[in-house]
């Protein structure tokens, strides 16, 4: 298979020695095929996989506190409260943030490197102290787009996807603490808290490995926090429905770790205020991009930002994650070859016919087929059109065959089950007199 492709709701990353990772977006037995060739043979293998469905849930409404899916005429309307963001955008200097096309239809991003979207945690009580009573949980669930060519950090600081004075979760996995920021380690994920009784903060974070990669695809993002006990092992990370493995920040604190409030509200898609101290994980930032310090902006896109006072369940959670393949350009489907193998003789015209149909994604794109021949001899194998569903193909020599069907909507690209074919030589009639 080809990197980065969907093959009917399959999701490839492999590199050319066939080796990665592949994840499927619903339940069934799905037949995989690896295919090597040279420039006259092609050897393929196959293996056989079962996905479970689990259990059937809904998209979790309950204890749902906020909810930003920029769908409707008023786009900057949040769902739940029915307030209008369009004027809460924290800025400081020029607009704020930007609508694009997002999941089901827009998205945001945020523009200036010190910028957010700001909402009120209202639901969240507090102390004296300022340390969190109730609720016991909060999950935060968003589908993100990252780009790395609006990424101005580089390795160095990684990027805010929610911020809140108590507590954050921002792109990278850090690796230490200094005394400029945090360490960080490549591509992954940091979650953290404040101590509910004062500033001292703790960290832990994930790295993507073993999941398909995560630059230029819609990406589903869940995180949990133990907003009362702060207890180490009640913090998750969960990526395209898969919970992430946690481990503590080295040098940076202890646990538990309980929440704190100090009624700041949270930043979605940023940090909406200028940070020069070692603070919060964000170091030296500024609000010029072109500065000598550095952006706190989620690079990419973000969308179905969604806040809950409850700690979601582990199906709940895969709920939201299947959300992708609502209002998303979907691979085309192909039919499935019946009557097989198909049996022709040498130098035969032998009829191919398989039902390719699409969702007419992406806008603009168009739709295309080509047959293949994934297994025997390709110089031994002549199609009429091969970049027609309905053809014929004719073989020169007796064996037996494979032949697969791609289509492709421009974006996407679907492979369909392998036809094999048993080619046999025509007999010879000897009479004698």
């Amino acid at each position: 298979m080809e990197q980065g492709v969907w093959s009917g709701g399959v999701w490839f990353d492999v590199d050319g020695a066939g080796n990665g990772n592949v994840s499927f977006s619903a339940a069934g037995t799905y037949v995989l095929s690896c295919n090597a060739a040279n420039a006259a043979e092609i050897t393929s293998g196959e293996v056989s996989v079962t996905v479970e469905s689990g259990d059937v849930v809904d998209v979790p409404s309950d204890n749902l506190q906020l909810h930003f899916s920029f769908n409707t005429n008023k786009v900057w309307k949040e769902s739940v409260r029915g307030t209008d963001f369009s004027t809460k955008l924290t800025q400081l200097g020029g607009t704020a943030a930007e609508l694009v096309p997002g999941l089901k239809a827009f998205g945001f991003r945020v523009m200036p490197s010190q910028a957010s979207l700001k909402v009120s945690s209202t639901w969240e009580t507090k102390d004296s102290g300022n340390k969190i009573t109730t609720p016991d949980y909060l999950t935060f669930s968003a589908w993100m787009k990252y780009d790395p060519d609006s990424d101005e950090n580089g390795s160095e600081l990684p990027f805010v996807m929610i911020n809140h004075n108590s507590c954050c979760l921002r792109m990278g996995r850090a690796v230490g603490n200094s005394s400029t920021g945090i360490v960080c380690g490549g591509e992954g994920m940091t979650l953290c808290q404040q101590n509910g009784g004062g500033a001292s903060m703790s960290g832990l974070t994930c790295d993507f490995a073993g999941l398909p990669s995560i630059t230029g695809r819609w990406t589903h993002v869940c995180a949990i926090l133990p907003r009362v006990s702060g207890a180490k092992d009640d913090f998750e990370i969960w990526i395209d429905g898969i919970k992430r493995t946690l481990t503590a920040v080295s040098g940076y604190g202890t646990f538990p770790r309980p929440g704190r409030d100090t009624g700041s509200g949270w930043d979605v898609g940023g940090y909406g205020s200028v940070i020069t101290a070692n603070y919060n994980l964000f170091a030296n930032a500024t609000n010029r991009v072109d500065g000598g310090y550095r952006s706190s902006t989620f690079p990419g896109v973000l969308d179905e930002v969604r806040f809950y006072s409850a700690k979601l369940s582990a199906s709940q959670i895969r709920a939201l994650a299947k959300e992708r393949d609502a209002g998303r350009n979907l691979a085309p489907a192909v039919d499935d070859p019946v009557a097989l193998p198909l049996r022709a003789m040498v130098r035969e015209d032998l009829p191919l016919s398989l039902g390719v149909y699409d969702d007419g994604l992406p806008a603009g794109g168009t739709l295309s087929c080509e047959w293949k021949v994934v297994s025997g001899s390709t110089g031994d194998v002549s199609f009429a059109d091969a970049t027609s569903a309905t053809t014929t193909v004719r073989f020169d020599k007796a064996g037996s065959y494979a032949l697969q069907l791609v289509a492709t909507d421009g974006e996407r690209t679907t492979y369909s089950r392998r036809v094999p074919v048993e080619v046999q030589a025509w007999g010879m009639l000897l009479i004698y007199r």
